[in-house]
């Protein structure tokens, strides 16, 4: 069974991620989540905590690479 991967974007990124990702044909799985902030690089470890209700069985989740905060708590 293929990895699932859910990534973590913004308003600005989703439509380019989400069209990068369907350019690549991954082999894994994946779920394109926007957080409902404008800017994917002001996202937050509290604020991923706060809004993040479901993982949808994501065997790894992709924050961009700019969030603040303590990312081994939300583990």
């Amino acid at each position: 069974m293929a990895e699932h991967i859910l990534f973590l974007t913004g308003k600005l990124a989703e439509k380019q991620l989400r069209q990068v990702l369907a350019d690549m044909q991954p082999e894994f799985r994946y779920t394109v989540h926007q957080m409902g902030l404008t800017v994917a690089a002001l996202m937050t470890a509290d604020m991923i905590r706060r809004r993040l209700k479901d993982t949808y069985g994501a065997d790894r989740i992709l924050v961009p690479g700019r969030c603040r905060g303590d990312l081994e708590q939300l583990s």
